[in-house]
């Protein structure tokens, strides 16, 4: 087993036939198209997470959400389409949290 960044693991297996297999991605039609699936080896929520002391019955109406660059977002399409959510899409993963802190002044 050989621990990689998520996008390099990706292309190793689907483009450059390094990896015969690779873990975690969510299923979706996409990926369906070029890799065949195992039953779930674990299943995972998604979950937000918001400043301390946000109220937890927080109005998400046109909040920007960040997201890893690569990530599928299909799981959270029916949630961002009701509140209008702007899914920010990051290259890498600390630059998501990295954003966060600066926009509200933690950093």
């Amino acid at each position: 087993m050989k621990f990689l960044p998520w996008k390099r693991g990706y292309a190793d297996t689907e483009k450059n036939g390094k990896y015969v297999g690779t873990f975690p991605y969510v299923k979706n039609q996409e990926r369906e198209a070029l890799f065949l699936y195992s039953q779930p080896l674990f299943l995972e929520r998604v979950r937000l997470f918001s400043r301390n002391g946000t109220p937890k019955d927080q109005n998400w109406n046109g909040k920007s959400v960040c997201v890893p660059l690569g990530y599928d977002t299909t799981y959270m399409a029916s949630f961002s389409s009701k509140y209008s959510i702007i899914l920010e899409l990051e290259l890498k993963k600390d630059g998501t949290y990295k954003k966060i802190l600066v926009r509200y002044g933690l950093k």
